[in-house]
């Protein structure tokens, strides 16, 4: 099925962002605009990965009989409100706290990775 192909697809792009993206965590100070690129960038993958995801459900559900369907997954709007608050926190350019942009994002990784290995 291309939709679950997609989605798995997906979720290695996911996963090598996110280890970039820790990567990048290390040295923080000195990446400032390199993390809120990134931050931006997986917060638009997330959220184009969440309708996918959703869609393949529905598609897979459709061919089931009635009850028989799956949950509807994940829509991954907690880490999709982490990272939005990152990107307001490095929008603000230099006043920007980088230990909460820190903490913030590696909250977000932690989230996703478990939610992707549900």
């Amino acid at each position: 099925m291309d939709a679950t192909r997609a989605i798995r697809q997906d979720h290695a792009l996911l996963r090598k962002k996110l280890t970039i993206l820790g990567s990048a965590l290390q040295v923080a100070p000195e990446v400032r605009f390199v993390l809120r690129e990134m931050s931006f960038s997986l917060q638009h993958l997330l959220a184009d990965h969440a309708q996918r995801e959703a869609l393949a459900i529905k598609l897979y559900n459709q061919r089931l009989p009635a009850g028989l369907g799956v949950s509807p997954g994940k829509d991954h709007a907690d880490v999709q409100r982490l990272l939005r608050g990152v990107n307001e926190l490095l929008l603000s350019g230099l006043r920007a706290s980088l230990p909460a942009v820190v903490m913030r994002l590696s909250e977000a990784i932690e989230r996703l990775e478990a939610q992707m290995e549900e």
